[in-house]
């Protein structure tokens, strides 16, 4: 087995950093939702939905290695609004 040393100040080896570094360099999330809006007034409209999340590429590969989930579903909620 090859020996890592971790970095003292992060705690993750070079090794994971390098792969880290690489797979963010790609396209590697994609992003889709729909809301729903009701404007009270123009200028107020609170609204609510729901947003389905999937990454793919390297950042999927490490994600699967410390099994977490590359694909994610949110609830949001919020207002919209301008003076």
């Amino acid at each position: 087995m090859p020996y890592r040393r971790s970095s003292a100040e992060t705690g993750i080896s070079p090794w994971h950093m390098r792969r880290w570094i690489r797979s963010a360099r790609s396209l590697n999330k994609r992003e889709a939702g729909l809301r729903l809006r009701y404007e009270i007034d123009r200028r107020f409209a609170p609204y609510v939905g729901i947003v389905r999340e999937r990454r793919f590429g390297g950042t999927a590969d490490l994600l699967r290695d410390e099994s977490e989930d590359v694909e994610e579903t949110k609830v949001v909620m919020g207002v919209r609004f301008w003076l």
